[in-house]
């Protein structure tokens, strides 16, 4: 298998060639099939992401999770570590470009409190039909991970599926991947 560097060269060779594609209809599709998963349905607190290009477009999910008066955090550094900041309805005007340039919110209500009825959908370059992932490279959703049970999902459009993705010993593998065949 390839080290992690060379296949996340390979990921960004991909989603190059797929800059200009739409992926909505598609996008759409894996928020349904998760949306009928019966630990989202259960679920009192959400943890989403803000999508960059290559990943699966979660905003419609942000806003059907809040209607449906879940608690909902979006990611935001703090000096390197991720922690999970509670939005309401008016969060995509108080977002601000974080580290690295990707929306966060412009709040400091930190979630520290998780537990079996808390889910977090995990972004990634790829995944692996095993659940397993490969991020950008920084760890941070990995030590966030780290003795917490909280139920993982990834979703992932059918081309950033692989039966397997680079991994290490201190990678931390998904509950579900929800993609659409």
């Amino acid at each position: 298998m390839a080290d992690k560097k060379s296949f996340r060269n390979k990921i960004k060779t991909i989603n190059n060639q797929n800059i200009y594609k739409d992926f909505s209809q598609e996008d759409s599709n894996i928020i349904n099939k998760l949306i009928q998963n019966e630990n989202f349905i259960k679920a009192k607190t959400i943890l989403l992401y803000y999508p960059l290009n290559n990943e699966v477009n979660v905003i419609p999910l942000i806003n059907y999770c809040l209607k449906l008066n879940k608690k909902v955090g979006l990611p935001k550094i703090y000096d390197d570590i991720i922690k999970f900041v509670k939005i309401d309805f008016q969060w995509e005007y108080n977002l601000i470009k974080g580290k690295y340039n990707i929306l966060e919110p412009n709040s400091n209500q930190i979630i520290n409190e998780f537990s079996k009825e808390t889910l977090i959908i995990i972004p990634a370059l790829a995944f692996g039909e095993n659940n397993s992932r490969i991020g950008h490279g920084k760890g941070y959703y990995d030590k966030f991970l780290k003795n917490k049970n909280i139920y993982k999902i990834g979703l992932t459009r059918k081309h950033l599926l692989f039966k397997t993705v680079p991994t290490k010993e201190n990678d931390i593998y998904l509950d579900k991947i929800i993609s659409i065949n």
